[in-house]
């Protein structure tokens, strides 16, 4: 009987090790991706952001000044639009990487206390 519940514990043991190091090792890929989201962020909402305003705004006034053609303006308008939803989609992953991280880490800081 005491062999018995000893091999038991000890397999319980194993398995709890297992399930530990599987779910440090989802919380580490969790964690990658929430900085890998941030990262994209920050592409977009510094030098991105600014470079693509900037080349919307010259041919803006490139158009008033009649050396951009309305085709011209109309694209690169086209291309503002693009780019601003790319941003939120950048935002909102961000958003969302760092929410499944933080839920994760909340359930997995309850298992281990």
């Amino acid at each position: 009987g005491v062999q018995r519940a000893e091999a038991d514990r000890d397999a319980a043991a194993l398995e709890l090790h297992a399930l530990q190091r599987q779910t440090w090792a989802e919380l580490d890929q969790l964690q990658a991706g929430a900085e890998a989201a941030a990262q994209r962020r920050r592409d977009y909402e510094g030098l991105q952001a600014n470079s693509a305003r900037k080349a919307v705004q010259g041919i803006e006034l490139a158009y008033r000044r009649g050396a951009a053609s309305l085709t011209d303006l109309l694209d690169a308008r086209r291309s503002w639009r693009e780019f601003e939803a790319a941003l939120i989609q950048a935002r909102a992953d961000h958003a969302i990487a760092l929410a499944r991280w933080s839920a994760a880490t909340s359930v997995a800081e309850g298992e281990t206390l």
